[in-house]
């Protein structure tokens, strides 16, 4: 078992040569919106699931900030590691939309690191889908390795080393 910060290198080539940074459409969120609905999400799920005393040590572990938001003059990239268990990152133009985010995870026999990668799992598709169950999600994932909804891709890709759930804009 291997944890996700050993991938990061093979992640982000992978995100940064996936066509869906070449498009011309968008993801619906730049990084400063991603982080706040994010964010806000977390506060739902923390508010709804932990007891005040546990909350402090989530918020800390998976809140979204700006040290982990890089660009330049063309590109802006999204980097957060949650633990050793799962990974978000996110391309974009700088100033602009998100072209791509993906959810990378790896397996782990922990109890520890399953629930933060389950918490993350859930937080990340409540950002696109707030009303929609997470286990029908995983449902669907596990029959379709692809949906679109609304015109936003959810695309499963097992590499054996990791997992990715990139999320994109189907055009």
């Amino acid at each position: 078992m291997t944890g996700i910060e050993e991938h990061v290198d093979d992640i982000i080539g992978k995100l940064a040569n996936n066509p869906a940074v070449e498009r011309f459409a968008s993801l619906p969120f730049t990084a400063a919106t991603f982080q706040k609905e994010f964010n806000a999400q977390l506060e739902i799920f923390l508010e709804q699931n932990f007891a005040e005393e546990d909350r402090l040590f989530w918020k800390e572990l998976l809140s979204l900030d700006e040290s982990k938001i890089f660009s330049d003059d063309e590109t802006v990239m999204l980097a957060k590691l949650f633990g050793n268990c799962a990974g978000l990152f996110g391309f974009g133009e700088t100033g602009g939309n998100f072209k791509i985010l993906s959810l990378c995870f790896t397996e782990s026999k922990k109890r520890f690191d399953k629930q933060t990668r389950d918490i993350v799992f859930a937080l990340f598709m409540k950002t696109f889908l707030p009303k929609v169950a997470t286990s029908e999600i995983v449902a669907v994932l596990k029959e379709n390795h692809f949906f679109t909804v609304a015109g936003v891709a959810f695309e499963s890709v097992q590499t054996g080393k990791f997992d990715m759930l990139n999320v994109f804009i189907d055009n």
